[in-house]
């Protein structure tokens, strides 16, 4: 209890409730690298929210990997400031239901194209380089 009040006391007033309606009604995840990077924050971020039935939204640069297959995304260009910032607001405004029917769509992916999928890939590769020779 007075961890929480002394947290409490270095917000202005009234300052907590908004924040707090915000992250219950409408989250979202900014996943916006420069470069190809975090990817696997952006596929745990949607595998997490479909599987806790949550309504996220994933606003995610087109300079990663994983922009490529999560296509349900709201994509952003993290160069482009006023149009991230659209693009945050675009993805805070979406319905609830359209939000969690591009979690449902981007966590089918994630998991038909797992680890496993990747591993079997990548020995038949390998297998093919060999067989050339």
């Amino acid at each position: 209890m007075a961890e929480e009040a002394a947290r409490a006391s270095l917000r202005p007033p009234g300052a907590a409730r908004p924040a707090r309606r915000l992250l219950r009604g409408r989250c979202a995840l900014l996943v916006t690298p420069l470069i190809d990077g975090m990817n696997l924050v952006a596929k745990e971020y949607v595998t997490v929210q479909h599987a806790r039935h949550g309504s996220g939204s994933l606003v995610l640069s087109e300079f990663t990997g994983a922009a490529a297959e999560l296509r349900d995304a709201v994509p952003c260009n993290p160069f482009d400031v006023e149009g991230l910032s659209l693009r945050i607001e675009h993805a805070l405004r979406l319905p609830a239901a359209t939000r969690r029917d591009a979690l449902a769509a981007m966590a089918s992916h994630v998991h038909r194209h797992d680890v496993h999928r990747w591993v079997a890939g990548q020995l038949a590769d390998i297998a093919a380089r060999g067989a050339a020779r």
